[in-house]
């Protein structure tokens, strides 16, 4: 009974040091954290990311408009502002899910003129984002860190579009 116990224990403390060294050899895993999509607002930042909560907007947003949102609800945060003096307003709209989560984000303007953030994007998205999956006639479309990206610059006058949307990948 001695013998076996004794190399029942031999056994025990091979596997181990078999599974020490094993686990030591190998690779870590590594879990892939979705890269925030920053927006200037401002000269400030906030960072964009899937399933931010509204509260999580709410806050990022407090540091960055003064302004107050002209639609607040549990499924639109909206705001109307002037960026550039002497120049028309644009729309920054965030939409939420039934749970509350971040699902989607509207910039939208009539001129480029009017919308830095766009402007920015459109840079920073160029050099992170690769090549665009669709590139038609006045819109550019990403599929980027769990979004559709759909950039729009088309017409001229009161009809023209200048806005970037972003819509949430299931």
């Amino acid at each position: 009974m001695k013998q076996y116990k004794s190399t029942f224990i031999c056994l025990l403390i091979t596997s181990l040091i078999i599974g020490a060294v094993t686990v030591l050899q190998s690779k870590p895993v590594q879990i892939k954290s979705l890269q925030p999509i920053p927006l200037e607002i401002k000269g400030k930042i906030i960072y964009i990311r899937k399933n931010m909560s509204i509260s999580e907007v709410k806050a990022a947003l407090s540091a960055l408009i003064s302004d107050e949102a002209s639609v607040d609800s549990i499924e639109r945060l909206q705001y109307d502002i002037q960026l550039v003096p002497d120049e028309g307003p644009v729309t920054i709209a965030f939409d939420f899910n039934k749970r509350g989560m971040l699902s989607g984000v509207v910039i939208d303007s009539q001129l480029k003129e009017q919308n830095p953030p766009v402007t920015a994007l459109l840079i920073w998205l160029n050099k992170n984002a690769g090549k665009p999956v669709v590139r038609k006639k006045g819109s550019i479309i990403w599929n980027f860190e769990g979004w559709r990206i759909e950039h729009i610059d088309r017409g001229s006058g009161e009809d023209s579009v200048y806005r970037i949307d972003f819509t949430a990948l299931k």
